[in-house]
């Protein structure tokens, strides 16, 4: 994963600043405190590097907010500045970026739809606005995801939904000329025994669409937990000298590894702007977004002192 550089990290940074997560939105535990099992990654994967909420490139669909909570399994404990990618297929079936899909052979290489990355906020929660999967033959309904920290993944699994929302939904709208999916998540031939109820979506009606939650649980060891603090020095030649006034904090590269973990950033990032004044200027043309260029000023000003 070392496309968690410096300014694919900031981008991480400004969209998970502006996702519009309300403070204490969680998803249920599912059941709490399990490790998520594991499914097949499938063969419709592939990393567009993607760092948005809304994940439909205006496809049509039954909307769906889908809710993910990741929390380690032995303690409960919501995990923040994790990375949470999905994908799915579009309300006909089809997956982006792939060719001879489907009966009438659909090529949409080149296109990015269902597709994307969020990071997890203090609640541990991602928020992903989507559409309702299409179903395509052989398979029951699902999404397929993954959870990152920092440079390692997690878990690669599969979310479903309960059998009997998918037949209403497949009754209607866009979904309703193909018709109902023949096979069920009794009948699917890729869920696993036994792990359908640990990767059930907790489905209900909001407003004109859906909204779909779940708890993630990994094996997150004590060493490797994101935190806010002030990373462990390291004494490198080649650090990084911290500018006179600046607060004491690792600018970037904190283990020497020639790449910057989001993790690192954040750590160094919030330190740095805990001065206030100009450090929290962060959405300068006051238009409610953070764009690249805005941050990477703001944590310019921040590392030389705020000056």
């Amino acid at each position: 994963m070392k496309r968690r550089t410096v300014l694919r990290g900031l981008g991480v940074l400004g969209v998970a600043a502006w996702t519009g997560l309300r403070p204490g939105r969680t998803a249920r535990a599912a059941p709490a405190c399990v490790l998520t099992p594991e499914e097949t990654e499938g063969p419709f994967y592939f990393d567009p590097d993607l760092l948005r909420r809304d994940i439909t490139e205006a496809r049509p669909g039954a909307a769906l907010t889908l809710r993910l909570q990741v929390v380690d399994a032995g303690s409960c404990a919501p995990i923040a500045n994790a990375v949470v990618d999905v994908w799915h297929t579009d309300a006909g079936g089809l997956y982006s970026g792939y060719a001879n899909q489907g009966e009438n052979n659909v090529d949409t290489r080149g296109e990015t739809f269902m597709r994307g990355l969020q990071v997890t906020d203090g609640d541990g929660v991602a928020e992903f606005a989507t559409v309702y999967p299409g179903w395509y033959a052989g398979r029951t309904t699902h999404i397929h995801f993954k959870v990152h920290v920092d440079d390692q993944t997690y878990v690669t699994s599969q979310l479903y939904f309960p059998d009997d929302v998918s037949a209403d939904v497949y009754a209607s709208g866009v979904y309703a000329a193909r018709g109902q999916n023949p096979t069920s998540n009794e009948s699917d031939g890729v869920l696993g025994d036994g792990d359908l109820e640990q990767l059930l979506l907790d489905v209900s009606a909001d407003g004109e669409g859906y909204l779909g939650t779940i708890a993630l649980g990994i094996d997150l060891p004590q060493a490797a937990t994101p935190t806010a603090g002030a990373p462990t020095e390291t004494a490198t030649s080649s650090a990084t000298p911290t500018p006179t006034g600046a607060p004491e904090v690792c600018a970037g590269d904190c283990t020497g590894d020639e790449s910057v973990t989001v993790a690192e950033l954040i750590q160094g990032v919030n330190q740095a702007l805990g001065n206030g004044g100009s450090c929290t200027a962060f959405d300068r043309d006051s238009n409610q977004q953070v764009s690249v260029a805005e941050l990477i000023a703001a944590v310019n000003r921040a590392l030389s002192g705020c000056g």
